[in-house]
């Protein structure tokens, strides 16, 4: 489920995809929650959409550690 909404933020249930971008210095924020997923948004520009088409032809890398820290950190938005 990936949408970009009028307000210039670019929405995703993809966790992997955030954490990414989160390792990015990109800020991520809940928008809402359903059906027992979260619904993660960061604010859309001519920089996310090039790293969202590195990450998905796979011509990114992320220090493991990193990359394992962002994703606690979502996680932790999540059960909050």
């Amino acid at each position: 489920m990936n949408t970009e909404k009028q307000n210039k933020n670019f929405e995703t249930t993809d966790l992997p995809l955030m954490a990414y971008l989160y390792t990015q210095g990109r800020s991520i924020n809940i928008s809402r929650k359903v059906g027992g997923r979260a619904i993660f948004y960061t604010e859309a520009d001519a920089k996310l959409n090039d790293l969202i088409e590195k990450y998905r032809n796979r011509q990114v890398c992320v220090e493991p550690t990193n990359f394992y820290y962002a994703l606690k950190e979502l996680k932790n938005l999540i059960y909050q």
